[in-house]
């Protein structure tokens, strides 16, 4: 940069010298045509009034970069070389991704199964499945009727299975069994033979009581009654069960037997036949009551579903199943951009310059792999003195010389950037000043240096004079004109001065005017 701006500001003064000869050579060829004295003269004529800047700097790509994978991985492929020309968005190098891969193909499937369902509740049941439904509830409704008939038959087969254990196994326990119950042998628990006469008395009224209730059941007997009835049955087995409880204990301290029995062995084998069949009804009521219990839940679930299904999804299913689809989508999307940072890319269309990636390396994130330029129209960079970047705008012309070609051959550029924070150069205040070749050409290089002259103003059908024509009296600006034989002193309005000396006049002069060009002020 240092380099740059000392060649800007000795090619400044070189280029403005040489013109302001070139003007001056003109004035005293004027005045050796019009010379009438000692005094030099100029006819003022209008014409372009030219202001422009001088430069140098060096040629760059519009876009330069580095490149780098966003993660580590290992290198898998390498797509380009040096020297490549690739488009923008060209896969450079590839990170092995087959992880990532089997995660977006899940999560795809996941987000269309996900959309099915928002379809299918937007679009609500179709007849089909509405007539499936209700053969699903009809069916568990007639199942249920099935069951609570079977529950008669299941009652009275325990019913039966206690009047045998009570009335029919331990018949050789007792006399007068269901008025005055009798043990008909001695037994050494005494506690066990006092309650078991009580026990067996009213194990006798629990099953005639029992009985009663069988008797009253029908095929018109409603659920509430049945399950009532289901219930009383499990009582009624629970006491006939804590009898023989009792009578297995008489049995196991029996000392004596009743007659007609020809040991202890028989009253306790009669004792665990009894027990085992009314614990066998007992589970079979019991089995009875929980699966009625269970279908009457199914029957619930399935007309509770049918009825979903006549009634449509509702405006808050709909939401959650849209929440349910933009998760899932963006859950798709994560996945997507992680499998993509897999693949170095290039960022515009440009030529390779760099390839360090190899297939098989491991790389870090973020550390650069591959380097471009970009194709096309190349840039110049400069800085320029804080004196000259007042007189630049963006979008003012410029012509440039490259080193590399000689003075002889022109490009033509244009004003695209000027930053507007100094850069400090050798205590100099500059600023950076980017300009772009106006067309593309094939000589045209980055690293290049270039020569560049802007032109900053440019008024046409102009009068000026060369600033020493213009003095100052009293804050006003006069030139001194030779008007036939006398030279007389004329106000005029200036404007801006031009690089190579000259100064703009706004008024006061006129085409053909001759104006000296050494004015002495003092007269």
């Amino acid at each position: 940069m240092t380099n740059y701006l000392s060649k800007f500001m000795t090619r400044r003064v070189v280029v403005w010298t040489a013109v302001a000869l070139v003007a001056m050579s003109g004035a005293w060829m004027l005045v050796s045509a019009r010379q009438s004295g000692p005094e030099a003269v100029i006819v003022v004529q209008p014409g372009d009034f030219v202001e422009q800047v001088s430069i140098a700097g060096a040629v760059k790509a519009a876009h330069e970069v580095n490149l780098g994978f966003e993660q580590s991985g290992r290198v898998s492929a390498v797509h380009a070389s040096v020297g490549q020309v690739v488009g923008a968005g060209a896969p450079l190098a590839s990170l092995s991704s087959g992880d990532l891969s089997a995660s977006v193909a899940q999560k795809e499937a996941t987000l269309a199964m996900q959309e099915a369902k928002l379809e299918g509740l937007k679009v609500g049941a179709r007849t089909e499945d509405i007539q499936v439904a209700e053969a699903q509830a009809a069916k568990a409704a007639q199942d249920l009727v099935n069951m609570y008939a079977s529950a008669i038959d299941t009652i009275a087969s325990a019913y039966t299975k206690a009047d045998d254990a009570v009335r029919t196994q331990l018949t050789a326990f007792f006399s007068n069994a269901d008025t005055d119950p009798q043990l008909t042998f001695s037994s050494s628990d005494s506690q066990a033979v006092t309650d078991i006469k009580t026990k067996r008395y009213n194990a006798g009224k629990e099953l005639d009581a029992w009985a009663g209730d069988i008797y009253m059941l029908t095929a018109t007997t409603d659920s509430e009654a049945l399950d009532a009835a289901l219930a009383r049955a499990s009582l009624h087995l629970a006491r006939i069960k804590d009898f023989l409880n009792v009578a297995a204990r008489v049995a196991q301290d029996a000392i004596t037997t009743p007659p007609g029995v020809s040991s202890t062995d028989t009253l306790k084998a009669s004792v665990t036949t009894a027990a085992t069949a009314v614990n066998a009804a007992l589970s079979s009521v019991n089995t009875s009551a929980q699966n009625i219990a269970a279908q009457k839940i199914t029957v619930q679930q399935l007309e509770a579903a049918l009825a979903l299904k006549r009634a449509g999804a509702s405006a808050q299913d709909i939401m959650a199943q849209e929440a349910s689809v933009a998760a899932a989508s963006a859950d798709l999307q994560s996945a997507r951009v992680q499998l993509a940072k897999t693949v170095l890319r290039a960022p515009f269309s440009g030529t390779v310059t760099n390839m360090d990636a190899k297939v098989g390396q491991i790389v870090s994130p973020n550390t650069p792999v591959v380097s471009m330029i970009s194709n096309g129209v190349f840039e110049i960079e400069s800085f320029i003195p804080e004196v000259d970047i007042a007189q630049i705008e963006l979008g003012d012309s410029a012509s440039t010389t490259l080193d590399a070609y000689g003075p002889d051959v022109y490009f033509t550029a244009r004003v695209i950037a000027i930053d507007p924070a100094q850069t400090t150069v050798n205590g100099v205040s500059t600023y950076k000043t980017t300009l772009q070749f106006t067309k593309a050409d094939p000589r045209i290089r980055s690293g290049m240096t270039a020569n560049v002259i802007i032109t900053t103003q440019n008024i046409p059908d102009t009068i000026s004079v060369p600033r020493g024509a213009v003095f100052t009296k009293s804050g006003i600006s006069y030139v001194q004109v030779r008007e036939e034989d006398a030279i007389v002193d004329r106000a005029v309005e200036t404007g801006e001065s031009s690089p190579i000396g000259n100064i703009r006049i706004i008024s006061g002069l006129n085409s053909g005017d001759v104006v000296l060009l050494n004015p002495d002020s003092t007269r």
